[in-house]
Parts: structure tokens; sequence; C-alpha cells
């Protein structure tokens, strides 16, 4: 354990599930909703869920923040620090990294200036090109490992 921890936390995350089980329960949820399919051609969105059981506003959508492009069919996002950096207390659980499956774009959120009411941070859209495309395979990959590895690498094609 760092010198700067305590028992139960330091850093961003748990030290294990079981750590944290113990945690106060969340107030916020932050989910996915999607368009792709739906015949409707509108952006994906972040949704914020209220998830405060005395709050007036308890299990409801409190917050829809759109994403700037149609078609990214969001998928797997993650933190901008996870539970591995646990033990490091110069990190924290700022941004939510939120990447399109099918169109290969990353969005960075906000969710720390106004954690109800989460900001487009920052947006970047796929790279392509017609001598070396993006490789499928490894960008579907990425959303998993978003958190992680934030360039896509190229493959030859």
């Amino acid at each position: 354990m760092a010198e700067c921890c305590t028992p139960v936390r330091c850093g961003p995350g748990y030290a294990s599930p079981a750590e944290a089980m113990k945690a106060p329960r969340e107030l916020l949820l932050y989910t996915v909703a999607l368009y792709i399919g739906t015949g409707i051609q509108k952006p994906d969105y972040l949704a914020t869920i209220d998830a405060d059981p005395n709050s007036p506003t308890y299990s409801q959508v409190i917050s829809r923040l759109e994403m700037p492009g149609i078609g990214d069919e969001l998928h797997h996002m993650g933190w901008n620090a996870c539970s591995s950096c646990h033990g490091d207390a110069t990190r924290e659980r700022r941004y939510l990294i939120v990447p399109g499956v099918r169109s290969s774009n990353l969005h960075i959120v906000d969710c720390a200036t106004d954690p109800k009411k989460p900001s487009l941070y920052r947006s970047s859209k796929a790279a392509r090109s017609r001598r070396r495309p993006i490789c499928r395979r490894r960008i579907r990959a990425l959303p998993r490992l978003g958190h992680h590895h934030l360039d896509a690498r190229r493959c030859e094609g």
C-alpha cells in the first residue's frame, strides 16, 4: 500500500472488486444511448442518470450530451484513469473516453467540471487514408482499451 493510501482508497478506482463493494454507492451513472438501427438520423449521446435515492430526480436521465456526428455507435467507454492507477494519488477520474465502434471517432467527455451535466472536452475524427486504411480489427479492440491506448495503430493494406 502506498504511503498516501487509506485502507479504503488512494487515487482513482479501487484495489479490488471487494474494496469497490465496500465503497459508498454511486450517485450518478453515465451510459450511452444509440440510434443505430432505429432509422433515426441523430447523434448518439451520453446519458447522465441520477442514482441518488434521496433525490427528486432519482432514476431519471438528468442530462444528455450529444456527440458531434451521426453513426458513431458509442461503445465500451472508460475513465482516463482506471483502477490500475489506484495507488497513485496524483491521478483522478476526470474524463470519460467514449469511442465510436463504427466511426472509430474518439470523444473525450469532461465529467469533473459539472458531473451532473458532462461536456464534450475534445473529439477526434478517425484518420482516413486510401493508401493505409485503419485496420478495422484493431480499432474494434481499441474501445476496450481506450483509456490505456488513445492512439489507434495503422495496418498495411
